[in-house]
């Protein structure tokens, strides 16, 4: 079954039984729509309501220990991680320009990360090339099917608990090996941990003049420089409306050019606040030189690791605080990029130096703990945002 007919028929089905849905175990979602907080929290691993229509899923076994794993990988994360980023971010990114659009090149799936680092901002943007894959409806799912798509979903997100990134080839061959998965599901996992209520899921197409569409069942994107892609409204705390966006595309090195349609997009976004990390070296290459310029032109802050903007870059923008954090010599080799390039002006600065780093961070968590590399940039002269 198509993503397409996947969203309509579980919309129709939401609507039809999932609207009755009683909410007082979840108050907050007076603010969001039913369907969406309910099939959240059930690929989560947590409680529904007993009146749904989900509730006998999550008694069988199968359910069951998906919600055991999901119980602990969230412990997991929310110790290691979580905790130690909020901890480092309020003691060295305080409220400077923390009201920013927050902008993840290259993110995958990676919503806990790009979240904890940026947790104030109204929007967040994400852009990679994994497939957005579909939310299908769990209630129509054959026992095997259940077990096997909840098991894909662990192996999919797993490794942000071991080593606080997905690892691409595990993301590539569960991609490929369910009809459904993809970054949708597993953005609304994260949502759901993270505590978002969901106002609305929708897919969306990015048009050559940087506005937004939705994207009606059946309909493909028909010009080169259109992309498709998801977004997702939701609360968290408040009443104030925030969103998630994901775009489906390869970053070229023309993309954040002036005529290019991310480039349009973004403009109408404001200053941004930028996270790199786990990047494949891709803005290494000497073609993306003015995409890195222009990132950093449009930046108030940057937080990444070494595989993000080149360390020269930034000091040939100027207007930057740079802190260094964690440790770097060399670069970590990868299974397609066996000699990465190695940055000796970023290895001189922090000889000179560094603070300690107590969470993992990009790719040195491949090295073990204590061995990630974290660059803080501020642009001097923006004020601090506001409580």
């Amino acid at each position: 079954m198509s993503y397409r007919k996947c969203f309509t028929g579980i919309l129709a089905a939401a609507l039809l039984v999932l609207s009755a849905c009683s909410q007082s175990r979840y108050s907050a979602a007076v603010t969001g729509d039913p369907r969406w907080v309910e099939l959240s929290r059930f690929f989560a691993g947590m409680p529904v309501e007993e009146t749904s229509r989900l509730y006998g899923l999550t008694q069988s076994k199968a359910y069951q220990q998906h919600a055991a794993f999901m119980d602990g990988f969230w412990k997991s994360v929310s110790e290691g991680n979580i905790s130690r980023i909020a901890s480092w971010r309020d003691s060295h990114m305080g409220k400077f320009c923390r009201d920013n659009t927050a902008f993840y090149p290259l993110s995958g799936a990676d919503l806990v990360n790009f979240y904890s680092i940026y947790p104030h901002a109204p929007a967040y943007v994400m852009v990679a090339l994994e497939r957005i894959g579909s939310i299908d409806d769990p209630a129509s799912f054959s026992g095997p099917r259940l077990e096997r798509e909840l098991h894909s979903i662990r192996r999919f997100i797993m490794s942000i608990a071991s080593r606080n990134y997905l690892i691409s080839n595990t993301m590539e061959s569960e991609i490929e090996g369910s009809r459904d998965l993809g970054v949708a599901p597993v953005l609304l996992i994260f949502a759901a941990r993270l505590g978002f209520v969901i106002r609305d899921v929708e897919r969306i197409l990015l048009l050559p003049d940087g506005t937004v569409i939705p994207q009606l069942p059946g309909q493909v994107r028909s010009q080169k420089d259109t992309a498709e892609g998801l977004r997702i409204r939701f609360f968290r705390g408040d009443r104030t409306e925030r969103s998630i966006v994901y775009f489906q595309m390869r970053l070229r090195g023309d993309s954040l050019a002036e005529q290019a349609s991310l480039a349009r997009y973004l403009k109408n976004a404001g200053d941004l606040n930028t996270m790199l990390k786990s990047a494949i070296y891709l803005l290494h290459y000497r073609n993306y030189r003015d995409f890195c310029h222009t990132l950093l032109d449009r930046s108030c802050m940057v937080v990444q690791d070494d595989s993000g903007v080149p360390y020269r870059y930034f000091l040939e923008s100027g207007g930057f605080q740079i802190t260094l954090f964690g440790k770097y010599d060399t670069p970590v080799s990868l299974k397609d990029i066996l000699v990465p390039p190695r940055q000796a002006d970023l290895a001189a600065a922090y000889r000179q130096k560094n603070i300690p780093l107590d969470f993992n961070f990009g790719y040195g968590a491949k090295l073990g703990p204590g061995r990630s590399n974290l660059l803080l940039a501020r642009k001097t002269g923006e004020k601090s945002g506001s409580e």
